[in-house]
Formats: structure tokens, sequence, C-alpha cells
């Protein structure tokens, strides 16, 4: 959310609120609005919640939050949590699960009291009628219990559904995931701002040219290949001199300023800096950067929040990051941004990225001789399988069919060998043994001791 200033309220407008917990804007009128109004807020996405009495907005949008400045004069905090509104919600759903029961009840207990005897229906007596009438009353009560009794356990599950996705919401795992999206809208919205450099950068290029014809061949290499940041048509334009050249050319400059300076866009790039403060903030502190500072460390760091391309070389103060359009507004000013190693480590923190930590790496593939080691005990499709050591050359085993064949974790974890199904002449695949490989061809490595080896026994004299 943005700072706003206070202006003139609508008459029936009480006031204007924001969450950030659900990132919704809400409106609670005063009176009835009229017609034109209703409309406005429905085509902004506004919904109307019965319940609740107000005008629910289900995500932020520069427009929406324009429109509740204008009828309320600010935008307030909302003063309800999200627990708060799921706990009002799971009441209202408990009242109706519990007045669906009382139906249900009630119309069990009607059709249970009512009496027939153990005589049948006399056809073409005077009571058969009256009979009828009764039985079908019956039977509705009973259908109406039926309905009723499925009403209970249908509100029921709602109200859980409600206080379980509240608690599902404030997970830390959730939390987190939802940190990924905002980063990945981030450099959505950032790409945006990369385009009107592009646009700018190329055609103040093509005007500053004095040669005519190489002027006019690097306007049409823009506009074919650019054609995302150009003005459409702008290929046609020149290409069948539509247009004076220079027309063409200030009319992209005018476009691609317009797009740089986009209010709308800066806004929606603020507002999600504000919510990964928000969101960081539920997870706690992040952990200080301690590591060994690399360029691939501080370029994808630079990535992540929204960086065009980020080379980062050392300097002789520290390291410098370069990139091929401005830099993100919460990183640094301009294309360049030079820091001391400490600062990057300052400014990974303030902003809330924590470096991955480096996934550990997989055991080594090793070639076993069938000389010393007779089979493998190999984890496989989450069961441990037993398999015998067979010789073939590097073609046999990529002659095998890619699904049949891989590369296997021993059950002791130290070290992966290669497996394949090998699969009798005519048959069919399922068929066939899976064993381990030894290649031929290839380097063979030392035997490990582990258990999950059977080694071959050796004669003694």
């Amino acid at each position: 959310m943005t700072n706003q200033t206070v202006t003139t309220k609508h008459e029936d407008i009480e006031r204007a609120t924001y969450s950030p917990e659900d990132n919704k804007l809400r409106i609670y009128p005063i009176n009835r609005l009229d017609t034109d109004l209703y409309n406005e807020l429905k085509e902004l996405g506004f919904g109307w919640a019965p319940k609740q009495e107000l005008f629910v907005k289900p995500s932020w949008s520069p427009e929406a939050e324009d429109l509740c400045i204008r009828l309320a004069g600010t935008i307030e905090p909302e003063d309800t949590t999200m627990a708060e509104r799921a706990e009002a919600k799971a009441e209202r759903l408990k009242a109706l699960a519990e007045k669906r029961a009382d139906q249900a009840r009630g119309f069990s207990a009607a059709a249970n009291n009512m009496q027939f005897g153990d005589q049948p229906i006399l056809l073409g007596h005077h009571s058969q009628r009256k009979m009828q009438k009764a039985q079908e009353a019956q039977e509705r009560n009973e259908e109406r219990a039926k309905e009723a009794s499925s009403a209970v356990r249908y509100w029921n599950w709602r109200m859980m559904g409600t206080i379980a996705h509240a608690n599902h919401k404030n997970r830390p795992d959730v939390i987190y995931r939802r940190i990924k999206t905002l980063l990945t809208d981030l450099r959505k919205q950032q790409r945006y701002l990369h385009a009107a450099g592009d646009c700018l950068s190329l055609w103040e290029r093509c005007k500053g040219m004095e040669d005519a014809e190489k002027q006019k061949e690097f306007a049409l290499m823009i506009a074919n290949y650019r054609w995302d940041i150009c003005i459409s048509d702008s290929y046609r334009d020149i290409k069948e001199d539509r247009k004076p050249l220079a027309e063409i050319i200030d009319a992209n400059i005018e476009l691609g300023t317009k797009r740089k300076n986009d209010q709308n866009l800066h806004r929606k790039i603020n507002h999600i800096l504000n919510r990964l403060t928000y969101e960081r903030a539920q997870l706690g502190e992040v952990e200080y950067f301690t590591g060994k500072l690399t360029a691939p460390v501080l370029q994808t760091f630079l990535r992540t929040h929204g960086a065009d391309k980020p080379k980062a070389t050392k300097s002789d103060v520290g390291w410098i990051a370069e990139c091929d359009n401005d830099l993100p507004i919460h990183i640094g000013e301009g294309s360049t941004l030079e820091l001391e190693e400490l600062e990057w480590r300052d400014l990974m923190y303030e902003v809330g990225y924590e470096v991955p930590v480096p996934k550990p790496k997989a055991p080594p593939i090793v070639n076993l001789s069938p000389e010393e080691v007779k089979s493998v005990t190999v984890k496989m499709w989450g069961n441990v399988n037993k398999y015998p050591i067979v010789s073939m050359t590097k073609a046999e085993y990529s002659a095998t069919h890619s699904e049949q064949r891989g590369v296997k974790p021993s059950i002791c974890g130290q070290f992966r060998v290669k497996v394949c199904r090998i699969v009798p002449k005519g048959q069919d695949f399922w068929k066939g043994e899976w064993v381990a490989v030894y290649l031929t061809d290839s380097k063979t490595h030392a035997t490990p001791n582990s258990t999950a080896l059977e080694y071959v026994e050796v004669e003694t004299a």
C-alpha cells in the first residue's frame, strides 16, 4: 500500500480497509448504493458479501485502491484478522448446521409418529385415499429428514474447512511458497520495465544514426525482431514507407518513455515489495549470509529480485554488478552497482534474501568388476533389490531402452551403480530381469567395503 492523501468521502460509504494477510480491499457502505456506483465497483472486481455487509476485492490493484480513496477518503488497516473472520464465519456455518439438524430431527420424528397399524390399504374402501395421503406424507418427511441430515454434514464440512484454511495460510511452508510467488510476480513486473528500457535504448540509438539507409535498415530490424516493444504495424509502416521514418522513431520513443514512467506499474512493484516485507516478517528474521561471496551467488540474488541479465565481477572495492537495464528500485539506481563485500551481505539481509543451501552431492557411480563382486543391493522404486553383476559394453548398455536402464543408489548410500533390464529376444520387456552393469570398456573402480555388496569368495591354497 502506498501513502494516501485524505480526500472527501462519499456520503454512502463508511470506510475502506486493506488487509495484508489476504491482500484484499474492503469497502463498508452505510446505505444502499446507486446503480452507477454499484456497477463501477462490480467492473473493478468488487463482490458483495451479504453476511459481512461489505464489498470485497479479492486482490489489490492500483485502480481498486484509487476507487477506495475516492469513495472513503483514505484506506485504513483492516481491524479484524483472518483468524477472527474465519472464526465468525465458522460460527455462522455452525448455526446453519444446527438449524438443519433440528429440521432433520423434526422430519424424522414426524415420520416415525405416523401409525398405520398392520392392516394394508383396502382398495375401493372409503379409507383408501386417506391412507395413501398419510403414506405419501410419511415418505416426504423421511426424504426431507435425509436431505436435512445431508445438509448438516455439508455445513459442518464447510465450517471445518474455514478453520483449516485459516490455519493453513499461516503455516511457515505456505508463507514460504507465497514469498516465492511474490518474487515471481516481482520479476514479471520488472520485465515490463526492462522491455520499456530496451525500446528506449534501441530507438534512441536508431534516431542518432546519420546514414539514412543504415537507419532504415536498423529500424526494420528492431520492428521485426523486437516487435513486442514497438508500436503495432511499425515494421509495415517502415517497409512500405507509409509514414516518415522520423515520425515512427519518435512515436516508439514516446511509447517507451510512457511505459517506463507508468505510475501504475511502479505502484504494483512497490506493493509487491511491501507484501514481501510483511510475509518475511511472519517467518522471522532471515539468516545473515556468512559464506563465500561469489559471482554466481550475487547474480542469483539479483536475478531473483528482477534484475535484467546481471553480471557480477570482482573489483578493487569489492564486487560490481552490471545489468542490461536499470536495477530494481529496491536494489539500486542505474544499471551498475558497486559495493564492498560486507555491503552486499547487508543488502541481501535487508531485502530478506537467503542464499540457497547447496544440495549435497550425489554419491559417485562405480564400475564394479564381477571378478570381485557377485551382486549389489540397491534402492529402486521404494524397494530394496539384490541384482547380480553382468558384464556388457557401453554400446550394449546404450542400446537398452532409456526406460529400462538407469543409475540407482546402494542401500549403504556410499555409491551408485548402473542398472538395466535384460530382456530375452522375442519376449515382453516386463519378463526381463534387472541386473547391475559392469562396463567392460570403462574404467574399473576399486571395490568399496560395503554391506550392500556380495563379494566373490577367494579360494585359499
